[in-house]
């Protein structure tokens, strides 16, 4: 199904890419570019790490204690100590993987193993996971249509700037709303920013045909899966830049203020990319559902609940993980030294001889890196131990 929807898209963007399965690498899809030739570079594990936030997303819509203050930060940690493990800062994800197994209810580890974990979820859902975000870098190779590259640009009829101020009045913030306009302002590169608008857009339309048309679902079935594959990869993603961020601020003076500032303004951008593509996926499904009907403001009104209800749907739950997920952010921000900091030491010894004598550990350790496509061997302790000394030795 992922090969024909990539070559599918590939002639209707009328573009040329090799695509190629990354192992033993972080949970990500990524593109490379260059003149003459563009490689798509995919890991299989994060097809499976998308499947996990929606097995997630049903169990927390129960809402109870032991969802917010176990399950979700649980989950939120696991997923950052395998993004940290890919950017080769072991005491950070060993911190983090041992904080998870503290919080966890379910002493059983994910399970690590692909075809298992997609088999679990429908077909409809399942190709929209696999195909979203292949089709947002494909994307990416299309050329950018913007006359102007700034936040005075328009998407659908609606600036950015107009959907970051309102994204600061929603929060609350409207009492200091020019300064965070202002923060927005000098720290957001539009041109990028821009960039993913245009791949989401191409994407959410290119999945969502794909699955009307090669699975024989209604289009609004089709928009549904597509927007909450599209959900789940904008969190992992984020899961992804706060890992980032946290390597980039741990240890610095006045890290915090910075992380923080950092987070809200990459926040603030997914949250612009999100409601663009409703707007979007409201124009769209008018256009398949009223397609012999005159295109105007009232006929798209007409489908805009439906879309907002696809959305709204999860939203308790995504207010929820987010908190519980930058609490255990800044717990990491506060406790973990800087990685190039002569303290490593000391801070790794304790937390790898504790992964040394806890199965459990080790354990879930181990089926991050078979999930990873580790080979079956990997002693992870050693692995881990092997990893820092690397990085001492780079220091």
């Amino acid at each position: 199904m992922v090969h024909r929807f990539c070559e599918w898209a590939k002639e209707i963007l009328k573009v040329d890419v090799e695509i190629f399965v990354s192992w033993s690498c972080p949970p990500d899809v990524s593109m490379l570019s260059s003149p003459g030739v563009s490689i798509l570079i995919r890991s299989e594990r994060f097809d499976t790490l998308l499947v996990e936030y929606l097995h997630l997303k049903d169990a927390g819509r129960q809402r109870n204690s032991v969802v917010t203050e176990f399950l979700l930060p649980s989950a939120a940690l696991r997923w950052m100590a395998e993004f940290l493990l890919g950017y080769r800062w072991p005491q950070a994800a060993l911190y983090a993987t041992v904080r998870a197994q503290e919080l966890r209810t379910d002493r059983r580890p994910p399970n690590p193993f692909r075809d298992e974990i997609l088999a679990s979820i429908d077909e409809v859902q399942r190709a929209a996971l696999q195909c979203f975000c292949l089709a947002h870098e494909l994307g990416h190779l299309f050329p950018s249509q913007h006359d102007q590259i700034n936040l005075g640009a328009r998407i659908d009829g609606l600036s950015l700037s107009r959907h970051i101020a309102r994204d600061i009045e929603e929060a609350g913030m409207g009492d200091v709303a020019d300064q965070m306009m202002d923060i927005a302002g000098s720290h957001i590169d539009a041109s990028v920013l821009l960039r993913e608008i245009d791949a989401d857009l191409i994407a959410i339309e290119l999945v969502a045909v794909f699955l009307a048309n090669t699975l024989d679902v209604a289009p609004e079935t089709a928009l549904r899966a597509s927007l909450h594959a599209c959900e789940a990869q904008s969190f992992l993603y984020a899961t992804k830049n706060t890992c980032q961020l946290l390597k980039k601020h741990a240890g610095r003076f006045q890290s915090r203020e910075e992380f923080v500032r950092d987070d809200w303004i990459a926040g603030i951008q997914t949250s612009v990319r999100a409601r663009c593509l409703l707007r979007r996926a409201g124009i769209l499904l008018s256009r398949w559902c009223a397609g012999d009907q005159e295109q105007t403001a009232s006929t798209i009104n007409r489908f805009v609940p439906l879309v907002d209800a696809m959305f709204s749907e999860s939203s308790e739950f995504r207010g929820d993980l987010a908190v519980a997920a930058h609490r255990e952010a800044e717990n990491l921000l506060s406790a973990v030294p800087a990685w190039n900091s002569d303290q490593n030491r000391d801070f790794f010894n304790p937390l790898i001889e504790a992964a040394r004598q806890s199965s459990e550990i080790k354990e879930d350790l181990f089926h991050m890196l078979i999930a990873m496509g580790f080979p079956g061997d990997t002693n992870p302790v050693s692995w881990l131990e092997h990893l820092f000394e690397l990085q001492r030795a780079a220091v």
